[in-house]
C-alpha cells in the first residue's frame, strides 16, 4: 500500500517516462516522413517515360544497358523508374525512295543497256518482333532494309528487258 503523502505514478501508456519517449519517436519520424516525401517527389516523376503512338519501345537500363528484349511498350506513359529509358523504333509506315541504276537484257544476243529507276515503297515495322530486330542490328534498321531492298532490285532487274519495263510496268512490280 501506498503512504498518503507519495502520490500514485500513472502506469501504462499515459506515463510521463513513455509520453517523452513517444515524443522524441514524434521528431524521428516526422524527419524520416520529410525525407522520404521528398524522395518520392523527386524520384516518381523521374520514373515516368512516355512513349509516343507511332513508336515501339523497348525497356534499357540505364545503368547496365541492358535491353528486355521480350516486351516491347506501346503507347502512353509508363513507370518504369528512374534507371530506365526506352529505345524506340517506329511502328509507322516508313518511306524508301532510291533511284538506282541497274543493268538490263532482254535476250542472250544483245548486249543489255543500263537504266535508272525510280524506286519506292512503304513498309512497316511489326512490333512483336522488335526484340529480334534489336537483336540483329540495334537500332540502325534503316540500312539492313535498304541494302536488302537495293540488292533484292539489282538481282532481279536483268529478268527483264528494257522494253518490258516500258510496256509491263505492272507485271514487273
Amino acid at each position: 500500500m501506498q503512504e498518503e503523502g507519495e502520490r500514485a505514478k500513472p502506469m501504462g501508456i499515459y506515463s510521463r517516462e513513455s509520453i517523452d519517449r513517444r515524443a522524441s519517436c514524434y521528431g524521428q519520424l516526422a524527419c524520416w516522413g520529410f525525407i522520404g516525401t521528398l524522395l518520392s517527389v523527386i524520384l516518381l516523376p523521374l520514373g515516368f517515360s512516355k512513349v509516343e503512338y507511332y513508336q515501339g519501345c523497348l525497356k534499357t537500363q540505364k545503368s547496365t544497358g541492358k535491353v528486355d528484349r521480350n516486351r516491347v511498350w506501346k503507347t502512353g506513359n509508363h513507370l518504369i523508374g528512374p534507371d530506365y529509358e526506352f529505345r524506340c523504333f517506329p511502328i509507322a509506315a516508313q518511306n524508301f525512295d532510291q533511284r538506282l541504276a541497274v543493268w538490263t537484257k532482254s535476250s542472250t544476243t544483245d548486249a543489255g543497256s543500263s537504266v535508272t529507276l525510280d524506286i519506292s515503297f512503304q513498309y512497316a515495322l511489326d512490333p512483336a518482333k522488335l526484340g529480334e530486330l534489336y537483336d540483329l542490328v540495334t537500332l540502325d534498321f534503316d540500312s539492313l532494309i535498304s541494302t536488302n531492298s537495293i540488292d533484292a532490285i539489282r538481282n532481279t532487274a536483268p529478268l527483264f528487258g528494257v522494253d518490258q519495263y516500258l510496256t509491263e510496268r505492272t507485271f514487273i512490280e
